[in-house]
């Protein structure tokens, strides 16, 4: 068993579990907590993944599909995307073992909610980029795009009717309607 980090710090040190019911981050030496996700970033996380899990269910040689698995960028950062996409190269270093993956993914996406702000998403960005993730997702549900990320390029900005082509992953075929489909109800709040 895993021993409880009486440090938040020692997480990221000695791959121990955080207290109950909190998340952290390291970023470049400092401690975030993440805020525990809403139901739509959770049920729009969980859609997506789903969703690029079925592709790669008939793709296998492609690479696969965690959800908010931890990966060390550098040595004073570790983050926890909502989605990413280990390619096939990466699966060999993979430690089942370990709570913290010791490279950056493929494909990282982040669902945006209302806490986050935009140098917060810019600095992350930056950050998966830097340590060798091809590409990054942002998708922001209020206004139901997706910003890609890859680097080099100029970011594409795509509303939900567009296609997402990700030149940076040819694993995945062209997206047509990539945005979760979730009903009404789970996207407009109670008034």
């Amino acid at each position: 068993m895993i021993p409880a980090a009486s440090d938040a710090r020692s997480v990221f040190t000695r791959n121990c579990r955080p207290a109950e019911g909190l998340s952290y981050e390291l970023d470049q030496g400092e401690l975030v907590e993440v805020p525990s996700a809403s139901y739509l970033h959770n049920r729009i996380r969980d859609l997506l993944t789903h969703r690029l899990m079925n592709h790669l269910e008939t793709h296998q040689d492609q690479g696969v599909v965690v959800a908010e698995q931890w990966f060390r960028l550098a040595a004073d950062t570790v983050r926890a995307p909502d989605i990413a996409l280990i390619s096939p190269p990466q699966i060999s270093l993979l430690d089942p073992e370990r709570r913290i993956q010791a490279f950056a993914p493929a494909l990282a996406v982040e669902v945006t909610s209302p806490s986050n702000t935009f140098d917060e998403l810019a600095r992350k960005t930056r950050q998966y980029l830097g340590a060798g993730s091809r590409s990054v997702w942002i998708l922001v549900p209020p206004m139901r795009e997706i910003h890609v990320y890859t680097a080099g390029a100029h970011p594409a900005i795509l509303s939900a009717e567009d296609c997402l082509e990700d030149p940076a992953l040819r694993c995945f075929p062209a997206f047509r309607h990539l945005w979760p489909t979730c009903s009404k109800s789970e996207v407009q709040p109670n008034s």
